[in-house]
């Protein structure tokens, strides 16, 4: 399989020429201020489908303020935003199927999150550490919840979900001692039809 690793204005692309698809990737310097990854990337004359972002494409990236994704991204990777302590907005694509491990640990900026109705799992320590996180959405089409999801999200105090309470009941969690909620302040999660207690 040919790939090839380009920057194309400001964002650095793994490129499969085999599928045609673009992955963003982490680049030397990181990345900084408000970025708009674009759908699809053009390299040689060739366009390619971005699709996913890479395992730790931002990481650490301090100064980085906001991002939006394109509708083409179906998953978000693991520790792909984890440290970026500036990143106060991010839109998830309806797109998405999955948020991979420790993808938004310690955001500390992030104050609220939707979720799209496409992500079937969020996976462990995706959002630990967020402490400025004060409510979430959850859309129905979630399977699982991973471990520690949101453990030490200390001023998250709404947690709304998509779906019914017989349906939030099936979701597969991390009961090991609750740890999937360890450290919040949400005592409920508000379904569509009542209250569920955590």
């Amino acid at each position: 399989i040919t790939m090839l690793e380009k920057i194309i204005k400001g964002i650095k692309y793994r490129l499969d020429e085999e599928t045609m698809t673009a992955e963003v990737i982490a680049k030397r310097n990181g990345y900084e201020g408000d970025n708009i990854i674009p759908e699809t990337v053009v390299s040689n004359r060739a366009s390619y489908l971005v699709t996913s972002i890479g395992k730790n494409a931002f990481f650490d990236c301090k100064s980085l303020t906001s991002i939006t994704l394109p509708d083409s991204i179906k998953s978000i990777g693991f520790g792909a935003f984890m440290s970026c302590e500036s990143l106060s907005k991010i839109t998830i694509p309806n797109s998405v199927k999955s948020i991979e491990s420790c993808a938004f640990y310690r955001c500390e900026s992030l104050t609220e999150i939707t979720i799209p109705n496409s992500v079937k799992s969020i996976e462990d320590k995706a959002f630990e550490n967020c402490e400025s996180l004060t409510e979430i959405t959850l859309p129905n089409s979630v399977k699982s919840l991973g471990y520690e999801v949101f453990e030490n999200c200390i001023s998250l105090e709404a947690i709304t979900y998509n779906g019914t309470r017989e349906k939030w009941k099936k979701i597969k969690k991390d009961t090991l001692a609750d740890k999937w909620i360890s450290g919040i302040q949400a005592k409920f999660v508000q379904c569509t039809d009542g209250l569920v207690k955590i």
